[in-house]
């Protein structure tokens, strides 16, 4: 009952369902592709100028569900669905958490942390060298603190569900089936599941869920496999490789590199030398692993199997090198599970007495949750804070885009191998005046006022003597 009431509350003020405020950028999205999906006869096609037809190509298992339900109940009531869609997937992910069943304090505690959990991105934002050490507006999304490069966030729980619950939900429930189940023979059965399930989710959750999950299968070998989990793997096969040639459309349009290399967001690194860029980049790279997880990952150690917990801080380590997407969506996405496992880390250590005692240690972790509980108030501020506003009936992606076609989400329908093997599919029009149907508070109207623009933000380290003499 508490599991349940905690995921009815938390998700309701998430985007799902718009009966608080929802994130404008993301939702806009989100709302439109639940549109098109319940228009479309079959996979949304769109048409830009001519006669060049795009397809859209995204993960769609979030959408399917309510989008199915929508073509008989509307849109409207579809939104309600995607709700109840996301917040059974939160109580799932919750009710699989390592929770005692004897009532006491630190069972208490131990279900918060799931909501708070997070780095201590207030820690970072007000680093004196970063907005001069000033407290931010309850508004910010404090997660993006670390000024680039390199160009990197790691979301809290709420952060990612209020807005990208398709990528934290599979993600969420991943790490949760791979921490009960690891070391058993039914960990492989799940992780071959959930290897070839993932990607309909988030292919970019998939990608830092991969290596976690290839533990099962090193634990064991290949001869140990039974007939019956060895037919699976093959029979998964052929779906796999056309979920993955359908999500890699000409995916070579999407932006990847390494971090270092992001230098253009940031005029005060590209006036360094070379030097003083190297040291930049490391010294801001460490602080970004010690505030956003190496201080709870050495106080919570021990509460988790070695391998797994071990393994969870490598990929937290290594994710911040490399970047996919404008915004880095590889960081942000594929460090979902690693964060997870820590997250249930720490829920078992809090509950532990014989783990983490009840001196220092113990309180230094409260610490630390209280202090990243911060980014969560701020996201649950926001969303009551904020104008409600209502999903819009006749808003499709491509209104949403501007009118250009997203390589995020579009791909030419002639110009990939898939094309000619795909069943015709009616265009979706662009036929909507933002300004005749849309309510006044509605973020494409508010989107289109000026606003004041925000300070520089600082470097982080004393950068004087690394400047370049260059005019």
């Amino acid at each position: 009952m508490g599991l349940g009431s905690i995921a009815i509350i938390w998700t309701a003020f998430g985007g799902a369902g718009h009966f608080f405020y929802a994130n404008s950028i993301d939702w806009m999205v989100r709302d439109a592709l639940l549109h098109d999906l319940i228009l479309a006869e079959g996979l949304p096609a769109y048409r830009f100028g001519g006669d060049e037809t795009y397809i859209l190509r995204a993960p769609l298992a979030y959408d399917l569900p309510a989008a199915a339900a929508g073509r008989i109940v509307g849109l409207y009531f579809a939104d309600k669905l995607l709700w109840a869609w996301t917040a059974t997937g939160t109580f799932l992910f919750l009710a699989l958490l390592p929770f005692e069943s004897k009532l006491s304090l630190r069972l208490a505690a131990a279900m918060v942390i799931p909501v708070v959990f997070s780095g201590m991105d207030i820690v970072g934002f007000m680093f004196p060298d970063y907005h001069w050490g000033a407290f931010p507006f309850f508004h910010a999304k404090l997660d993006w603190w670390l000024l680039a490069p390199p160009r990197v966030a790691y979301f809290a729980n709420t952060t990612q569900l209020f807005w990208s619950p398709h990528h934290v939900i599979p993600g969420w429930l991943a790490a949760a089936l791979l921490y009960r189940h690891f070391g058993s023979a039914r960990a492989t059965r799940i992780a071959i599941i959930l290897a070839f399930a993932i990607p309909l989710w988030s292919p970019l959750t998939w990608l830092g869920a991969i290596p976690l999950l290839a533990l099962t299968f090193i634990r064991r070998e290949y001869r140990l496999f039974s007939l019956k989990e060895r037919i699976g793997i093959l029979a998964l096969i052929p779906g796999a490789i056309i979920i993955i040639l359908y999500l890699t459309l000409n995916a070579t349009n999407i932006e990847f590199g390494a971090t270092f290399d992001d230098a253009t967001r940031n005029g005060q690194f590209a006036a360094l030398s070379t030097t003083g860029k190297i040291v930049w980049y490391f010294v801001s790279y460490s602080f970004f692993l010690v505030v956003e997880f190496v201080v709870l990952a050495m106080l919570v150690r021990g509460a988790m199997a070695k391998v797994l917990f071990y393994a969870s801080i490598a990929i937290l380590a290594l994710l911040p090198s490399i970047s996919i997407g404008p915004y880095n969506d590889l960081a942000m996405r594929a460090s979902i599970p690693a964060l997870t496992l820590l997250c249930i880390a720490t829920v078992r250590f809090v509950q532990s007495p014989d783990i983490s005692g009840s001196g220092i240690r113990l309180w230094t972790v409260y610490l630390v949750l209280a202090l990243g509980s911060v980014t969560a108030f701020f996201e649950f501020y926001r969303a009551s804070t904020r104008p409600q506003w209502d999903i819009v009936e006749s808003q499709n992606l491509v209104d949403v885009l501007h009118g250009s076609p997203e390589p995020h989400y579009m791909v030419k329908k002639d110009a990939n191998f898939l094309g000619p093997i795909m069943r015709e599919t009616s265009t979706i029009p662009r036929s909507l005046d933002y300004f005749y149907l849309c309510q006044p508070r509605h973020p494409e109207i508010l989107a289109r006022k000026p606003i004041a623009p925000g300070r520089q933000r600082g470097p982080l380290i004393p950068l004087g003597p690394f400047m370049s003499n260059t005019e």
